[in-house]
């Protein structure tokens, strides 16, 4: 989250207690992007509100963000939107997004008097040019990884490092379901992380928590059918077939919540005014699934 940031109030006038960090701005727009009816705002360049019982005529908002305008002098081919801003205290800033089709990144200027646009097209040339992304699942796992539970994991890698030069670092978030984080670095700076499934062998050494299940046998046949052995299939295999099956309803589970929640996020975007619409508890629908 944001660690450097302090606001007085949401109009962005000058207080004594607002400040922030070039690296908050690019947290708070890399979060605000993944939203449709954000970029799609962002990247409108006029609206017109029209007449109302107060005002009588159109009125037209244009977009400020000169590298938004084809055809102007500051026009830059992968600029997906972005935020201007100015204060005569905290001088000119700028947030700006850009996608060139491999990556999409976010610059973010503050308290510049030169000029902001051909600054930030300055920081996307040379990050476009020096750095590229690489996909996990092309690369080995770190030790104890088991599975991504991302579609596409990936880390940004300054062009011509091999992905072999990087050090990993595993987050254990949840022992029980045996899942985690890993984050890459090099240099000692993060260049990206993954949410994983860890093995059970790994779980257990640095927590001592065996998620395997344990299962007491008893001398003779049970009474109501054969053991695995006898059925055909060794013990150990059941046990391997009961944890991934365990493992797999989960991350189902946990891809249709995200699903949901984008679904409702969508819906609510599109409400007209109303009556306050009828809430769901998702964890309540996704019981009578699982």
């Amino acid at each position: 989250g944001c660690t450097n940031s302090h606001w007085m109030n949401a109009n962005g006038l000058h207080d004594e207690q607002h400040y922030t960090s070039a690296r908050d701005m690019a947290k708070i727009a890399s979060a605000v992007y993944q939203y449709d009816e954000f970029r799609k705002i962002t990247q409108t360049l006029s609206y017109t509100i029209g007449p109302t019982n107060l005002v009588k005529e159109n009125r037209v908002f244009q977009q400020n963000h000169k590298m938004l305008w084809e055809g102007g002098y500051y026009y830059y081919e992968y600029c997906t939107g972005g935020k201007t801003g100015y204060t005569d205290q905290s001088r000119t800033t700028l947030v700006t997004m850009a996608d060139n089709g491999d990556m999409r990144l976010v610059a973010v200027l503050l308290q510049d008097d030169g000029d902001v646009y051909v600054d930030t097209r300055a920081m996307f040339d040379y990050a476009f040019s020096n750095f590229s992304k690489v996909s996990l699942k092309d690369q080995p796992k770190a030790e104890g990884v088991s599975s991504y539970l991302d579609d596409a994991p990936y880390v940004v890698l300054p062009t011509g490092i091999d992905f072999s030069s990087l050090e990993s670092e595993i987050t254990i978030t949840d022992k029980r379901e045996a899942e985690g984080k890993v984050t890459y670095f090099y240099k000692g700076q993060d260049v990206g992380s993954a949410d994983v499934t860890l093995t059970s062998e790994y779980v257990k050494e640095e927590t001592g928590y065996d998620i395997t299940p344990q299962i007491t046998e008893k001398s003779g046949a049970p009474a109501d059918g054969p053991s695995g052995e006898e059925a055909g299939l060794p013990l150990a295999a059941l046990l391997g077939w009961e944890l991934l099956s365990r493992r797999r309803a989960a991350e189902a589970q946990r891809r249709e919540r995200r699903e949901l929640e984008a679904e409702l996020r969508r819906m609510r975007s599109a409400a007209k005014p109303g009556p306050e619409p009828e809430t769901f508890d998702l964890d309540d629908i996704l019981s009578e699934k699982y």
